[in-house]
């Protein structure tokens, strides 16, 4: 009887210990994971430059989703996440990862009219000058079948022109058709 008693303990408290370590453990694992969390986000940095009338402070999150509209808006991107590196005060690299849809043709000179389209709109729209590279990246998973109507936009306008000259008269055919029949 008196070595039922202290292994009755012995088994209570290693019981509660289990109990404890694993209460710990649910407890505290949502908090180390929103701490995990919140130091991966980066801090929002900001674009400083002057202009005779003062100081213009951009957000580099602003300039990333400035990016995205710009490159979105050829009908051969997907999709891009570009990714900004501060360059002093007043100056940038881009780095762009895009998915492509399958079938663009001659795929060095699309990206580079993406380069220069980003390029150009940065500096005319936003008035960022100092542009010190636009790196392109490709990833494996890049290449995307179409499954949605294509964008207005094309790398060549002469492109757009000719499939605008070919939606037409594929209309006005349509239309004839009905008519006449």
């Amino acid at each position: 009887s008196a070595d039922f008693i202290p292994s009755h303990i012995e088994s209570l408290y290693a019981n509660n210990l289990l109990l404890l370590v694993t209460g710990g453990f649910f407890l505290l694992f949502p908090l180390f994971y929103f701490l995990v969390r919140l130091s991966g986000q980066r801090k929002e940095s900001m674009l400083k430059y002057n202009t005779s009338e003062g100081e213009i402070i951009i957000s580099i999150l602003a300039v990333e989703d400035f990016i995205k509209k710009v490159a979105r808006s050829f009908r051969e991107v997907k999709d891009v996440s570009p990714t900004i590196s501060l360059r002093g005060n007043d100056g940038l690299s881009i780095s762009l990862k895009i998915k492509i849809w399958s079938g663009v043709q001659n795929l060095p000179v699309a990206l580079e009219e993406i380069q220069k389209e980003i390029r150009c709109q940065i500096q005319d729209m936003l008035g960022i000058e100092h542009i010190y590279g636009i790196t392109v990246i490709i990833a494996k998973d890049s290449f995307v079948q179409r499954n949605t109507p294509a964008r207005q936009r094309s790398i060549s306008s002469k492109q757009i022109q000719q499939e605008e000259v070919e939606s037409t008269a594929a209309t006005y055919n349509d239309l004839d058709n009905d008519y006449n029949a």
